[in-house]
């Protein structure tokens, strides 16, 4: 049996790892993407509850990838706060990929 803290360590990662896939899939030199649309296309986005905490958890790893340097805050589109991949992020994603 796995423990707990094991079990939410190992969440963590897979979470953390599909937001970045994403945003490598999503990737723009001009504009990044909102945590509300990395929810929903991550089929976490709350729609029920406090309207402002619906994409919390997408939030919480947001910050956890900033501080780690591979995410950077970008405005969407809309002129809104959103998120992209850092440049030195995006380039060892694109490194991996073309072998």
């Amino acid at each position: 049996m796995i423990k707990p803290k094991k079990l939410a360590s190992m969440g963590r990662l897979l979470m953390c790892e599909a937001i970045l896939d994403l945003l490598y899939e999503k990737y723009s030199k001009d504009v990044g993407v909102g945590a509300a649309e990395i929810g929903k296309r991550l089929g976490i986005y709350r729609k029920a509850g406090v309207v402002h905490m619906n994409d919390a958890i997408v939030t919480g790893f947001l910050n956890e990838l900033h501080e780690l340097g591979k995410v950077i805050q970008k405005p969407q589109p809309n002129g809104k706060g959103g998120w992209s991949l850092s440049h030195k992020e995006y380039n060892s994603r694109k490194r991996e990929r073309e072998g």
